[in-house]
């Protein structure tokens, strides 16, 4: 993991010289310790970013942290900072604190025209200043172009001042070639805002924009009071704990 996190969050012989594991399928087969360390997350922004396929295969990651609460490097973070037409899937998150200044997931901070699908996130997110972007237990951000979040359960903590959501942190794009499928995932974690900074907070998403599409999604009706801060809450179910897959 450390060794793809170099690969494609540095330069290496020219600024064109750029690993982004496009059209490359990385097949996890084995729980991966981290052993406490503190992981840098793959990917850093939209030069910087994963364009592959990456296959868990419903193992995990766990025992680590990622700790970037400052403007500089922290506007990205997740086991994968940013993602670019790029496939997350089949993905367990476990016994983790992930920490950024925006756009903060269990499985990916920012998500630019890629699909996150049959993930689980155990770890606790936390955004740490501004209302600017979000914090998601499995998607921090979506941005411009097609994505997708399918099939994703988050059971982690959600922490912080922004838009704060169970699955999602914010929608933020608008505009033609913008577009969003969020099906079949549900929240049972904590939501926890910052005190007086409620407003920004929901169960399932702190913010959906007009052209998001939910369907078959579920939340716990203990999770958090508000099932989306700002947007429809259509396709999505408030349910008891012995209803939750």
């Amino acid at each position: 993991m450390a060794w793809v996190a170099q690969q494609v969050n540095t330069q290496h012989d020219s600024w064109q010289d750029r690993e982004h594991f496009s059209n490359k399928e990385l097949i996890q087969v084995a729980d991966i310790d981290l052993g406490g360390h503190e992981f840098p997350g793959i990917g850093a922004d939209i030069n910087y970013y994963f364009g592959g396929t990456y296959d868990g295969q419903g193992y995990s990651i766990k025992n680590f942290t990622i700790n970037r609460p400052d403007s500089t490097t922290g506007n990205y973070a997740g086991v994968f900072n940013y993602i670019r037409g790029a496939t997350v899937k089949n993905l367990t998150v476990n016994d983790a604190t992930i920490t950024g200044y925006s756009n903060v997931g269990g499985i990916a901070g920012y998500v630019y025209g890629g699909t996150v699908e049959n993930c689980k996130n155990y770890a606790t997110v936390q955004k740490v200043i501004g209302p600017s972007g979000g914090a998601g237990g499995i998607v921090g951000a979506t941005g411009v172009s097609s994505n997708e979040i399918t099939n994703c359960h988050n059971y982690g903590t959600i922490k912080g001042w922004g838009y704060l959501g169970g699955v999602l942190g914010s929608s933020i794009n608008t505009g033609s070639y913008v577009s969003l499928s969020i099906s079949g995932c549900s929240n049972q974690g904590a939501i926890v805002p910052d005190e007086g900074k409620e407003e920004y907070a929901g169960n399932f998403a702190g913010h959906l924009e007009d052209y998001a599409e939910v369907d078959g999604c579920k939340v716990l009706d203990t999770a958090y009071p508000v099932i989306v801060a700002s947007g429809s809450s259509a396709g999505i179910e408030v349910l008891p704990a012995e209803q939750m897959p």
